[in-house]
């Protein structure tokens, strides 16, 4: 996967509560969520174009829905975000900024 646009990542930690941090993600190109940050995404209404992690922090229901935006990766030895950065870091992508 090739992404040249500007990406987003949503960190499991304190949603932001700044209007500006909000528009920024809203208007992202592309937005990955840390595996339990898709819940609070979703219930902000934000779509995530992919959600990365081991997926011990996301519901089951938005485990089915977005059954296809997952990438799981088992990994215990690093945190979702380290999972995040690190596949992010394969890819061609040229701007990150991360929340959360």
């Amino acid at each position: 996967m090739k992404i040249n646009k500007n990406i987003t990542v949503l960190a499991n930690g304190s949603f932001p509560v700044s209007q500006e941090c909000i528009n920024m993600i809203k208007k992202s190109d592309f937005l990955i969520c840390c595996d339990g940050a898709s819940d609070y995404a979703i219930n902000n209404n934000l779509n995530p174009n992919l959600i990365i992690g081991d997926l011990d922090s996301i519901s089951s229901s938005i485990k089915e829905k977005y059954f296809d935006k997952i990438i799981k990766i088992e990994n215990q030895n690093n945190n979702d975000l380290q999972k995040t950065l690190e596949w992010i870091d394969t890819k061609d992508v040229e701007n990150i900024i991360i929340f959360g």
